[in-house]
Formats: structure tokens, sequence, C-alpha cells
């Protein structure tokens, strides 16, 4: 497909909100002149759950190609060359020696700028290990060529440079033992222009082409019947909130009555130097959670909502409509072998209105949907500057994701837990066990003998309330997910309280063991293999 994504994020929103709907699993797509240049950041590209392999034009404009691979497929080795006319883009996937390959060539390119790309893609598959499974697709713009003979249409005006073009495609064609699928017009009813060629046929099923209001070339669809890309669409994650306080949504909380109540509260239980500091402070929160309660509604359904689903809801009506006119034109173009009835054109011409007025509907929505993103953000420059650049980052840096990676005995492993556990060895192989260190061999150092020594730590509530003072009410929490909202609405009531605990705490040299905890965060090194468990440096 011909999407021209550059300065057209409403395209890439669509895209991605049809591959969230859909029920089976994209493992891959291949677009065309996506008039993509080499300063456009991966960000501005990105669709979340796939990796991006571009093939941008640097000295003229339009053109490009790119691949977006799933992230539970792993891209070995890729390759990407624009000689400013042709683009080429290549993964090979080494599991099952598959080869992935999108082409761009525009109208009328001259005959060296598509044989230059035909060389590379040929020089790539020659230093392949065997012989790869070929799956070529792309925008290469001979009409002039008959598929059903493999042959130059005889009264086409084409040009030498043309002529010489498909000639040399056919020829590149017959060498690898490909077969070109597609057989109707991907154009304006007109000209086969976007190709899907295969050296096995047989992995290759169910292949339509649908019209589509976002480019002027038609979308090329098909099943492919791999054993490596037959996955389902991963199950929606389940909302569950991590701590009782988690569950609660304090933006909307009456802070007048919490605070009236928790000056009711006798706290001599909670602060009693007998109650071990664990016991204390899940009291603590245990009657904090109680109040609140009270006076603050629930996360759980909002949050539900949108764990299960990221798309308004009047959009995800416009594209189960969308899909239900799909499947109504699919019917009836593919019902029939020979050509169909008139009345049945008829009812097409229909039925792609109806499509082309459901897509329009779509844009319009996914535009005012980032306007209104924008305004909000705008508005929280002031008051929640964390949030503003949250939002803008979104659209400068990708989030990475984690995975699949390669176990001790080189299988790649994509389910969380045991990507969990292969990551955790890795932690802990950095480190040393102090249970395991050699006493003997451990040099000690004479002691200083210092001339003043702390006996005690002395702090009173006006420093708890300075310390609550200096907090960002819009931080995020730590690894005990006590929200700082709390802390700043009712500080002065809880100051007294959290005094006693910590003066109780370091009497006792006893810290409860929710404050003991951390949060280890794997981040990607870029440029490294995503395979490998040592990419990722912790936080």
């Amino acid at each position: 497909m011909n999407p021209g994504i550059k300065n057209q994020q409403w395209k890439l929103k669509s895209l991605h909100e049809n591959l969230a709907t859909s029920p089976l699993h994209t493992p891959f797509f291949i677009l065309t002149e996506t008039h993509l240049k080499p300063y456009h950041v991966e960000a501005e590209t990105c669709i979340p759950g796939y990796s991006t392999i571009r093939a941008d034009r640097d000295k003229r404009a339009q053109g490009g190609v790119a691949i977006f691979l799933h992230h539970s497929i792993p891209a070995d080795t890729t390759k990407v060359y624009s000689n400013s006319y042709c683009e080429v883009a290549m993964v090979h996937i080494a599991s099952s020696n598959f080869l992935l390959v999108g082409v761009y060539r525009p109208p009328q390119a001259p005959f060296d700028k598509f044989d230059d790309c035909l060389c590379v893609i040929q020089d790539f598959i020659d230093h392949l290990p065997g012989s790869p499974e070929l799956y070529i697709a792309g925008d290469f713009n001979l009409p002039f060529v008959d598929w059903s003979s493999k042959s130059i249409k005889p009264n086409s005006s084409k040009s030498a440079s043309d002529t010489n073009s498909g000639l040399a495609f056919m020829e590149f064609i017959s060498s690898n033992f490909l077969e070109q699928l597609v057989d109707e017009p991907t154009r304006k009813d007109q000209n086969i222009l976007d190709l899907i060629l295969s050296n096995n046929t047989d992995l290759i099923h169910g292949l339509s082409v649908s019209k589509t209001e976002k480019s002027d070339h038609d979308i090329v669809t098909c099943t492919l019947l791999h054993p490596q890309f037959l996955l389902e669409q991963p199950a929606r994650k389940q909302y569950s909130p991590a701590t009782a306080l988690d569950d609660i949504n304090f933006n909307a909380a009456d802070w007048a009555l919490i605070n009236k109540e928790l000056t009711t509260v006798d706290w001599s239980t909670v602060t009693n130097p007998s109650t071990s500091q664990d016991a204390a402070w899940d009291m603590f929160e245990g009657i904090l959670v109680q109040i609140c309660k009270k006076h603050a509604p629930s996360h759980s359904h909002n949050r539900q909502a949108a764990a299960s689903s990221k798309i308004p809801r009047s959009r995800v009506a416009l594209l189960r409509k969308k899909k239900r006119l799909n499947a109504r034109i699919n019917c009836i173009k593919y019902r029939f072998c020979g050509p169909s009835p008139p009345r049945n054109n008829v009812k097409l011409r229909k039925l792609d209105e109806e499509r082309a007025a459901v897509e329009m509907l779509l844009k319009a929505d996914i535009k005012q949907q980032r306007a209104r993103e924008e305004l909000v953000a705008l508005s929280k420059i002031k008051t929640n500057p964390k949030a503003f650049y949250t939002f803008a980052k979104r659209f400068k840096t990708p989030a990475a994701s984690v995975g699949p990676l390669l176990d001790s005995d080189d299988k790649l492993q994509s389910d969380p837990a045991t990507m969990g556990n292969i990551l955790q060895d890795q932690y802990a192989s950095a480190f040393s066990d102090p249970k395991k260190a050699n006493l003997a061999e451990v040099r000690t150092s004479k002691v200083i003998e210092q001339p003043h020594s702390i006996t005690d730590i002395d702090f009173n509530e006006q420093d708890i309330l300075d310390a609550i003072k200096a907090m960002n009410r819009f931080s995020a929490v730590g690894p005990d997910k006590f929200p700082v909202l709390i802390l700043k609405e009712c500080g002065i009531v809880l100051a007294p309280v959290i005094t006693k605990l910590w003066k109780a705490s370091l009497s006792s040299g006893e810290i409860a063991t929710k404050f003991k905890n951390q949060s280890i965060i794997p981040l990607l090194k870029r440029g490294k293999g995503r395979l490998l468990p040592t990419i990722d440096r912790y936080l």
C-alpha cells in the first residue's frame, strides 16, 4: 500500500487500530511510497508492537518502503538500500530461514536503477545459508507486464527503459523460482501495480484486494500459513490493582471530608513502640484505605475499560462497520470464478461508497482525538509539566519492548515469566554473593577513630512537613505504591503520626520491609542483538 505516511499520523493510528481490533495475528506488513527521509525519527512512524525496517529516499522527494515486523519475530539480519529512485528493505528470519523483502519502484524509473535493486536483492539471497523461503512484496509499477503469460504486453505504451526493467524482473523471478500471485488491479481498477511473489505458494492463501481512502492504491492482504507466524492475538490484559490504594481515584477525592475523618482516628495502636514496623505501617495504610474509599471513587471500572481497549467506543463501532462492509465486498467479488453479473457491480459500487464514507469518519475522529490530546497536554504545561513532556516524548522516542530472548539452550522464549527468569539470572550473574565470600581473603582496614559520632537523628513534625512540601504532587509512586497526593493533601494531619513511626523505627533499628524493596527495570541497549539477555542494562 502507498500511504504517504509523512505528516499523516492519522494513517498510522488507523493502521494500529485495525491491527488491534483484528481477530487474526498480523506478523508483518509492508508499506510503499512512505515519503520518509532519514531525519524522521522512529517514534514518528512506529506502531506499538512492531519494529520498523525503513529504506528512505534521501536526495529526491517521495518514494521509500518500510517493513513492520511484529516484536514476537526476531529479525536476525536486515538490509536497506536506496539509489534515490528505487528502494529495498529486507529482513531475514534465521529460525525459519524466511526472507521478507519490500520494494518500491516508481513509474518510469531508469533501468539501471531498478537493476541495481534487483542485484542487491540477489546478492543478499546468495549470501544466506541454504535456500530461504522468499516473500517479496511492493509497488513495482509494471502495468505493461501480462502476468498470466509472463510477457510484455504488445500494444502498451512503454519506454525502452520500462521494457528492459520488465524483462530483467521476469528473469529475476524465473531464476529464483518465484510466482506472482496478485491477479486483479490494485490501483483505480486499471492496473496490477502492487505485487506479491513467493517461491513457496503453498504458504499463501486467501489473497484479496480491497480499496481504501488512505491511498490511491488498494490494500493487498493474504493469509500466510507458516508455523512461526500462526500466532493468536494476545489476550487483553485484565486490570488488577497492585494495592488497595492503587484502586482509588484520588483526583476525584473529597479531601476536606478525608482530612476531617482522619482527625478523629485514634493512632495510639499504630504508633505504639511495641508494635512491629511492618504491622504499624500496614495498619497506617489500612486506615487510610478505609477512609479514602468512603470519599473517593474507584479506578477499577475506568481502568478496566481502558485496559480492554484504548480505542474510543464510537471508533470501535466504525471499525466494525468497515469490517462488515469489507466482508460483504469480498463475498460479492470472489463468489464467482468468472466475470460477476452486472447487478453485482452496482452493489459493489454502493458498498465501496459506504466503506469510503466510514473511512472518512474514522479519519475525522482520529484527527479530532489528536487535537483534544494536544490541547489537554498544553493546558498542563504549568500545573503538571511532567504530563506534557510525557505526551511530547511519545512522538520522539518509541517504547522499546523486551524479548523474545534466547535461553541457555539457545531456544527463543517469549513468555513474560520465562523472560523474567532469564533476565533475573543475567542480573544476578553481575553481582557477587556475600554469603559465599572467603573471609580469609577479605582485607581489613584500620578503623579511624572519629572525634565526633552520631548518637541520634533528631527531627520533628515540621521537618516531615517540609519534606512533604518539597515533593512534586505528580511524582510517580515508588515500589511501596503509596501516592504522593495523600501526603500533599493530608500532610498536616498525618505528619505527627509519620514522625512517631519513624522515631520508633530509628529507636528500634527496625525498618519496614516495604521500604527495602526496589524496582529493577531493564532498558534496551540500542544497536545490540535483541535476542540476548545481555542487551538490557538495569535501573
